[in-house]
């Protein structure tokens, strides 16, 4: 005689599976908001100017995108390129990105290499960029424009 089988869901196991996978969808759920909120003071637009050994003063602007935290970095002249940098982690109000892009020229040296902000509470933050081999570490004040 065969044996019908009753359905997952309204087993003892069934019951237990859901329950585990909606526990683990509520810690996931819970995960993305805390990285959310901790990531929100750096969504925007910051603008500031670096001293390079390069020609002077560079305009600098990072934009950091609210649904990836992915940033954007742009030199204007002399420099001219512009970066994609993609989030690492981060350490309280210190944020670790890494550059995956580059349009040439000053940039292609970074391309691969590190970048950190730190957010200061009174709107500015302090962008640090270094390729230790490639003799490049320099860190500039940005302010959040609204």
């Amino acid at each position: 005689m065969s044996k019908s089988r009753q359905p997952l869901y309204g087993s003892r196991k069934g019951s237990f599976i859901l329950a585990v996978f909606l526990v683990l969808n509520v810690l996931l759920l819970m995960n993305w908001a805390a990285c959310v909120a901790q990531g929100s003071e750096l969504v925007g637009k910051w603008m500031g100017a670096i001293t390079g050994t390069d020609q002077g003063r560079i305009p600098v602007e990072l934009t950091v995108k609210r649904t990836s935290m992915e940033c954007e970095l742009h030199y204007g002249s002399p420099r001219n390129c512009e970066l994609k940098a993609e989030y690492v982690d981060s350490e309280g109000n210190l944020h670790h990105f890494r550059f995956n892009e580059a349009n040439g020229g000053f940039c292609d040296k970074l391309w691969n290499q590190n970048m950190s902000l730190r957010v200061n509470p009174e709107g500015t933050s302090i962008l640090h960029v270094w390729a230790a081999e490639k003799g490049i570490d320099e860190s500039v004040e940005l302010k959040k424009q609204n």
